[in-house]
């Protein structure tokens, strides 16, 4: 394999981690293949399977895709380096559906022609989404609305998540209310309570992150 995976996080941990062990006299090797068997091995197999999803997705496409032909990746640099920030973020990555988000990321990155100041920001946003916000940021594209809308709910710790998420979006400026912003031309439609929406950045977020849309 391409030596850039030669150092995955899980052998600098590793290693950082033998080292440490390795000075206790008695428990030293013990641990140290206890450590092998329940973060390296693991953490290998996931970063395996995350990749051979991407090249079994990116096969599959092929017939609907030309960029996605080993030929035309190999000459991707947009592919490539969001490719590897892919990669990295699954190494920490539990869920299936955020690997999911990743390699959809990753396929999207090679079909669309993005600037790369456009992409890098949404691997910084990417970086920092969980599938709750996606799941929020995709019923907000769908009807977007009063703010109440998208956080009422009865179980308090369920309506403090859903403002946490909210407010991480507002964060990253997927999403903004009905208020006109500093220099904004384009006079707001004002309502009696706030409404949310996406901006441009939220939707090129959710077409970044979304399966590949194949030609009709």
């Amino acid at each position: 394999m391409n030596e850039t995976f030669s150092n995955r996080p899980e052998d600098f941990l590793n290693k950082g981690l033998r080292a440490a062990v390795g000075l206790l006299p008695v428990v030293g090797n013990p641990l140290v293949e206890f450590l092998a068997f329940a973060i390296g091995d693991p953490a290998q197999e996931r970063r395996d399977d995350f990749i051979r999803g991407i090249f079994e997705q990116a096969t599959q496409l092929q017939v609907a895709f030309d960029q996605l032909r080993a030929e035309n990746l190999r000459v991707n640099a947009q592919f490539q380096a969001t490719f590897l920030d892919a990669v990295r973020l699954a190494a920490t990555s539990a869920t299936a559906d955020r690997k999911t988000i990743l390699q959809n990321a990753v396929l999207n990155s090679a079909i669309a022609s993005l600037d790369e100041s456009l992409r890098l920001k949404l691997v910084d946003v990417l970086a920092r989404m969980t599938p709750a916000h996606v799941r929020l940021l995709q019923a907000i594209a769908s009807r977007p609305g009063p703010l109440e809308d998208f956080v009422v709910d009865d179980d308090q710790s369920a309506f403090e998540f859903k403002h946490a998420l909210l407010t991480d979006m507002y964060s990253t400026f997927l999403i903004r209310n009905n208020q006109s912003m500093i220099g904004e031309r384009t006079i707001q439609e004002q309502t009696a309570s706030a409404h949310v929406r996406l901006t441009d950045l939220g939707q090129r977020f959710l077409e970044f992150v979304r399966a590949p849309q194949t030609p009709t």
